[in-house]
């Protein structure tokens, strides 16, 4: 898309992200998680913000959408089973860098 919109958006800076319909929650991830690698690790809750927290991210993915028509394809779920399917075939390469 980007390359054969060149002369229309070059120097533009775009935000690319999952918005709203591809949003979770740290809570949502850890179920999801859960669900795909089949493991559960306790986890405990902090009520104290620290003052670097961001109460919450969304990418506003406006401007692309209207200059390309872009918009994500993948749901969330998707994308983390991509990830751990990722991590488990790679497993060998990687166990030493955790």
């Amino acid at each position: 898309m980007q390359i054969n919109a060149m002369d229309d958006i070059n120097g533009c800076i775009f935000n690319v992200g999952g918005g709203n319909e591809v949003s979770l929650s740290l809570l949502e991830a850890t179920q999801l998680c859960r669900q795909i690698t089949g493991t559960t690790i306790p986890l405990e809750s902090d009520p104290q913000a620290r003052p670097a927290d961001l109460k919450i991210y969304i990418s506003d993915n406006r401007k692309i959408n209207e200059a390309l028509g872009w918009k994500p394809k993948r749901t969330a779920a998707e994308i983390l089973e991509d990830i751990y399917c990722w991590i488990k075939e790679n497993e060998r390469h990687i166990q030493n860098l955790y």
